[in-house]
């Protein structure tokens, strides 16, 4: 299951985790502005890629879309959490940040992450090998912060982070791997047209990196290709 895929990273995911043959349930805020997704289904046929309108920031869409699932299917291998905003410039001023913008980041990329998990846990339990993925960003790190930027977007990462220590801390008795990841500098919206990768070339080596994943990865920081340590935390 990937959450935010109708375009960037979430749609790559889909479509490199659909060539390997993987079932696919994918998550869009709005059913209606995804043709690239419905493209796909049309492909692969609804029964390897099913959609799903979910809202990570409303409980009660995030538990409808759980009902719905949890009657197509027993179990949730892979949990990728990619659902995500980015408001704000990244260059402004503290004092020039609209407060609307600390809310809405938390409330996605944090908020959201929690809410998601919290709901498809039970079918990762139901997993022979489960793991969450949680897309991170190297704007998380607090080591090596040292700019006056992304006051937003890092703040919400960083929470991220430490919900995924500590979820991994108390899930790894039930077997259940839990990483934080991030993507790289990718040519996204959210990235910008100088960034260093496609999304192509992302969304590969992350489908690469949730398949070889094991319980000594847990808890861990990694970067595209799995490894720990590039990232700070």
């Amino acid at each position: 299951m990937i959450t935010g895929t109708n375009r960037g990273i979430g749609l790559a995911l889909v479509s490199a985790f659909l060539k390997d043959d993987y079932q696919v349930f994918a998550t869009v805020r709005h059913r209606e502005n995804c043709e690239d997704l419905n493209r796909l289904q049309e492909k692969k046929g609804h029964g390897q890629l099913q959609i799903h309108e979910m809202d990570v920031t409303l409980e009660s869409s995030v538990g409808n879309t759980f009902q719905q699932m949890n009657l197509q299917t027993s179990r949730l291998d892979l949990l990728i959490n990619n659902a995500g905003v980015y408001p704000e410039n990244g260059d402004e001023l503290f004092e020039d940040l609209n407060p609307e913008w600390f809310e809405k980041t938390i409330q996605v990329n944090y908020l959201g992450t929690v809410r998601v998990t919290r709901h498809f846990l039970p079918l990762l339990k139901n997993s022979p090998k489960a793991s969450v993925v949680n897309m991170s960003s190297g704007a998380a790190s607090i080591t090596t912060k040292e700019d006056g930027r992304r006051y937003c977007y890092g703040a919400s990462k960083a929470a991220l982070n430490m919900f995924s220590r500590t979820l991994a801390a108390e899930l790894k008795s039930s077997g259940i791997i839990v990483v934080a990841l991030s993507p790289g500098w990718v040519r996204t919206e959210m990235g910008g047209p100088n960034a260093d990768l496609s999304i192509e070339e992302s969304a590969e080596a992350i489908v690469k990196t949730s398949a070889e994943l094991t319980m000594e990865n847990t808890g861990q920081f990694l970067d595209r290709f799995g490894i720990s340590g590039k990232y700070a935390w």
